[in-house]
């Protein structure tokens, strides 16, 4: 019997699946259909219920999945939903700082300056925890 068992792994207030996350994607630039990698995804995000996913060297891609499927299919470890709008690769942070009043921006690398994002207040303790959990 070659059964394939998937055991969610409890953190505070989430569960972690532990299974495998897919490392390639296929998305739409145009007419053409891409193989990407996603450890070379930066970010994606989501406009007007449209979803896209931009790569190391800031190329552009429509994707078929809303950004809620997105970031359940992309491994938690690496990636983080932070605000409504947004989910980042972990291995594409420059910088984080503090922001208005209890907000953060985040600069990312392989984006141009004006490519920072904001983390919602909702979502900043969650993504302090994720941030320093990386570098233990």
């Amino acid at each position: 019997m070659n059964e394939r068992t998937e055991v969610p792994v409890e953190t505070k207030n989430e569960t972690i699946n532990t299974g495998h996350y897919p490392t390639k994607m296929i998305l739409k630039n145009g007419a053409k259909h891409f193989v990407l990698d996603t450890s070379d995804i930066v970010y994606c995000y989501s406009v007007n219920k449209v979803s896209y996913i931009v790569d190391a060297s800031n190329q552009r891609y429509v994707s078929d999945k809303s950004l809620m499927r997105l970031e359940n299919e992309l491994d938690p470890c690496v990636f983080f939903k932070i605000n409504r709008t947004h989910i980042i690769n972990f291995n594409f942070i420059r910088s984080f700082m503090s922001y208005e009043r209890n907000k953060m921006k985040v600069e990312l690398k392989a984006v141009p300056k004006e490519g920072t994002v904001v983390i919602s207040q909702t979502r900043v303790n969650a993504f302090k925890e994720w941030v320093y959990n990386h570098v233990r």
